[in-house]
């Protein structure tokens, strides 16, 4: 997707861990705070590294099959800043 290719890394099917580290710390306390409570969250993000300065806007909201536990979830987010820094 055009996705996976701006920001380096096709991530369907894959947990954040097999992203980038400084990724993971950034997205990851969202998707645990959405599953834990159950509830939607949003907020705001930004990676600043030595690849790409990337600030953008989440929902995710908490999906269960089986009405309770949550074992999905579906994300939105729009990219509010993207600049590749990698020179590549």
């Amino acid at each position: 997707s055009n996705l996976a290719n701006a920001y380096r890394g096709e991530m369907t099917g894959k947990s954040v861990r097999e992203y980038r580290p400084n990724f993971y710390a950034t997205i990851a306390p969202g998707y645990l705070r959405c599953v834990t409570t159950r509830a939607p969250h949003y907020d705001r993000l930004e990676v600043d590294d030595q690849l790409m300065l990337f600030r953008w806007e989440r929902l995710i909201l908490p999906l269960a099959s089986d009405g309770t536990t949550v074992n999905m979830l579906l994300v939105a987010s729009i990219t509010l800043e993207y600049h590749d820094k990698s020179g590549v």
